[in-house]
């Protein structure tokens, strides 16, 4: 009994790995639909010039990790534009 728990445990635990890598593939989804497209964009856009306590604040589209969302974040999902 604890060793079929166990491996159902292991199970989710690493299809929720390969779907969260699946999702997060595509430099600049930043979204996780997938594909890189206007709503990255828009949701980059929306939240352009924030940074860590700023309410606007989403640690996901910060795609060069340094510490607030801006052109290189932008420039990174224009680069990425298209990709599937």
């Amino acid at each position: 009994m604890k060793m079929k728990i166990i491996a159902g445990v292991l199970l989710v635990f690493f299809m929720s790995i390969l779907t969260f890598s699946s999702v997060h593939a595509i430099t600049g989804d930043v979204n996780g639909d997938g594909k890189v497209d206007t709503k990255d964009l828009a949701l980059l856009v929306k939240a352009f010039g924030a940074f860590p306590s700023d309410p606007r604040w989403n640690a996901s589209y910060d795609l060069d990790k340094n510490g607030r969302i801006d052109m290189r974040d932008l420039v990174i999902v224009v680069q990425n534009f298209g990709k599937t």
